[in-house]
């Protein structure tokens, strides 16, 4: 991977005219794709005689995360600025994750060692270093499989998100469980895709099936550009503060009535599938009541600044309940920013 500074940017230390894609680390506990759905640590490592396919899939997969360009592929760090334009398109960002998707038939461990970044969060159940936990994982011949529904990259072609169906199934067939994810992805000085977070959760299968970004025809989204005093005043620290107040005291449903992004919002939670849209997802929040203070663990915004995350923990009065990632877009129609997805995923009660 590196010097991991070359690749880690502090939010806040970059000007105007060199601002790249960030991550402000509040904690080095990070988020994982099932949280607690199967054993942690799985990976899918393929021995002996299927080394040689191992090795081809990896080749393929670091091709496409390189965006498949002569530039990428060259051996010197890149300004964001340098990158191969191809490689900053919405369709990039969903190429990468196919890669991702196809490496892990061969070895789920060696897939998600080759495309998590140094700072990468995955859930676990709890925020755990998403490298650390995949270098110590055990070999396991179980099957995890996901293929992207949805996808957005901002203007900046730096920062940007896939999310849709996973399915995994125990080697001996025994255990098949089914779910939803969303992968944060940024790219490095390197022009090479890299994960910063990886979380989902589980839930009943869906049938049929929801297709795939290709056969549904649904185009990956580029996000607008925020306009230089949006980001100036930092409008989506403000909204995203905002957001977090009002669901602190009203309830998540209500923040999310004010702040869900008027072109649709994605809401992740666990054992139901995908609620699409600002009502269907106020109206799950309002039957559960869900509240609570917002804990940030760590945030990460593209160069232009129009596509923000952030994760951590969603305390009660008494613990944490759920582990949360929200992603914010600027939506030029209402010269604000608005929430895009929201992950909740439940974490088991405490113990004792």
């Amino acid at each position: 991977m590196g010097d991991p500074a070359r690749h880690l940017k502090p939010c806040g230390a970059e000007t105007s005219s060199t601002r790249t894609a960030c991550t402000q680390v509040i904690d080095l506990k990070q988020l994982s794709r099932l949280f607690g759905a199967f054993p942690a640590g799985l990976s899918g490592r393929v021995a002996g005689a299927e080394a040689a396919r191992r090795a081809g899939v990896a080749a393929g997969l670091a091709a496409v995360l390189l965006g498949a360009s002569a530039t990428a592929a060259a051996a010197e760090p890149h300004s964001a600025g340098s990158c191969a334009a191809a490689s900053g398109e919405p369709a990039a960002v969903v190429a990468a994750e196919e890669a991702f998707a196809r490496a892990a038939r061969a070895s789920l461990k060696d897939a998600f060692m080759g495309v998590l970044a140094d700072d990468a969060l995955i859930l676990d159940p709890v925020p755990k270093p998403g490298r650390a936990v995949y270098a110590a994982a055990a070999a396991s011949a179980d099957r995890l499989e996901w293929y992207p529904t949805l996808a957005a990259v901002a203007a900046a072609g730096d920062l940007g998100f896939t999310t849709g169906p996973w399915r995994y199934s125990s080697a001996d067939g025994a255990r098949v469980l089914t779910g939803d994810y969303v992968t944060v992805w940024r790219r490095e000085a390197t022009c090479t895709w890299r994960v910063v977070f990886d979380g989902g959760v589980p839930h009943a299968p869906t049938d049929p099936p929801p297709p795939t970004l290709e056969s549904a025809h649904t185009p990956a989204v580029r996000v607008a550009a925020p306009p230089a005093n949006a980001v100036t005043r930092d409008a989506a620290a403000a909204a995203i503060a905002d957001f977090e107040r009002v669901a602190r005291e009203d309830g998540i449903a209500a923040g999310l009535h004010t702040y869900g992004l008027d072109t649709g919002v994605r809401l992740l939670v666990r054992g139901e599938e995908p609620f699409e849209g600002t009502g269907p997802a106020s109206a799950y929040l309002e039957a559960h009541r869900l509240k609570g203070d917002f804990v940030e663990q760590a945030r990460g915004r593209s160069g232009d600044g129009g596509v923000v995350y952030t994760t951590g923990k969603l305390r009660s009065e008494k613990a944490a309940t759920h582990a949360y990632l929200e992603i914010w877009e600027y939506d030029a129609a209402v010269a604000n920013f608005g929430l895009r997805l929201l992950l909740l995923a439940a974490l088991p009660p405490p113990s004792g």
